[in-house]
């Protein structure tokens, strides 16, 4: 599964056209940076609903309830307790929440937590096999998270035992960005 990561801080392409990019290669999840504009988050919604992808962002489970968001992906400096936003955006929202110790994913399970993400840009790639592999039993899908994963790096990381990858940076950077979402979609469906 792919999780298009939206930037807010790509020059090449507003944060609107690359969920545009995302959503004509195919993507039906759409990750969103908090402190996007109003324009931009109403813009990407519209895309994203008219579409049928879901659409999650980043910490800001107030928003995610207001503007009926699919879910939100909690990261580490977030200081709610993932119980706490799970209760606050009810049973229907995901919820994700970054993780940097696998010791914890059978807790998440406890706290209704739909999926962890492991983030490879800070951790690096080498500890993410590692925390594959620390895992075992998957209590909770996980998801590899990092801006420049290259395809192969991704096909490794799920053949390692990640469940999805939150990315989009080499995708950005190709010369034919639609068609590189559709390629890296097509064989993750293909492979996984």
């Amino acid at each position: 599964m792919l999780q298009f990561l939206v930037s807010d801080k790509n020059l090449c392409y507003t944060p609107v056209q690359q969920a545009e990019i995302a959503i004509a290669g195919g993507c039906r999840w759409i990750h969103i940076p908090s402190g996007l504009s109003q324009t931009e988050l109403d813009v990407i919604e519209n895309r994203c609903r008219d579409a049928g992808v879901f659409l999650t962002i980043d910490d800001d489970e107030e928003l995610t309830n207001k503007r009926r968001f699919h879910g939100v992906l909690l990261n580490g400096g977030h200081v709610k307790p993932a119980l706490d936003v799970r209760r606050s955006l009810g049973p229907h929202a995901v919820v994700g929440v970054e993780v940097e110790d696998a010791s914890i994913l059978p807790s998440l399970m406890k706290d209704d937590i739909d999926y962890a993400v492991y983030d490879v840009d800070r951790n690096g790639l080498d500890e993410a096999f590692a925390f594959a592999s620390e895992s075992g039993k998957r209590h909770v899908p996980l998801v590899a998270r990092g801006i420049k994963l290259t395809k192969d790096n991704v096909m490794n990381l799920m053949n390692a035992g990640f469940n999805g990858v939150l990315t989009s940076g080499e995708v950005l950077d190709s010369a034919l960005p639609t068609e590189a979402v559709k390629s890296l979609t097509d064989e993750l469906h293909a492979r996984f």
